[in-house]
């Protein structure tokens, strides 16, 4: 009888765990589908980003510790890669008809963007003197590798404080510090 208790919860342990494993799969797929700005999808290699907009404006060098360089399409967007050539972060400031999967783009109503995504994980000014709101959404995607721990990932929707419009859209991954980058003229 004890050893038919000890197989039956082992058994549901396994079960539970795949369960669990197949529900995380589930939404990481979710959440990776939910982090692109303009088709562009974190960790896209920069041939793939060129080979989807053309030759960026502009190139520069990185300014953050582990943005190995950084290039720009016009005024109003900034994608950023790492030292492996993959995509860290996209920004975009205009209504250039770059948006989210959810159709999220500079100006739309900020209540539609709450009513889509819901309440985000921070809301807050990094600096006082600008006259917009960051409305963070974070996520975690655990490892399987757990030497690795976990990457984390996110949404962040500036808004206008003045008439409560979306005035700049960026995703970034682990690596990059999800505060902004403040070159794409927020003022």
């Amino acid at each position: 009888m004890q050893k038919l208790l000890i197989i039956l919860t082992a058994l549901v342990t396994v079960f539970t765990a795949s369960v669990c494993n197949a529900m995380n799969a589930m939404n990481n797929e979710r959440i990776e589908s939910e982090l692109n700005l303009g088709g562009i999808l974190l960790e896209m290699s920069y041939q793939d980003v060129v080979n989807k907009y053309g030759e960026p404006n502009r190139r520069e060098k990185g300014s953050a510790q582990l943005v190995s360089f950084s290039i720009y399409y016009g005024e109003s967007v900034k994608i950023d890669f790492g030292f492996n050539n993959q995509v860290l972060a996209v920004e975009t400031v205009a209504n250039n008809g770059w948006h989210t999967p959810f159709g999220i783009r500079v100006g739309t109503a900020m209540s539609n963007v709450l009513n889509i995504y819901g309440q985000p994980d921070y809301i807050g000014k990094p600096n006082q003197n600008q006259q917009w709101t960051a409305y963070i959404y974070s996520y975690t995607i655990p490892q399987i590798d757990m030497t690795r721990g976990s990457i984390n990932r996110g949404l962040i929707i500036y808004c206008d404080s003045e008439n409560g419009n979306v005035k700049g859209i960026k995703i970034w991954k682990e690596e990059h510090d999800p505060t902004p980058i403040g070159t794409l003229g927020r003022s």
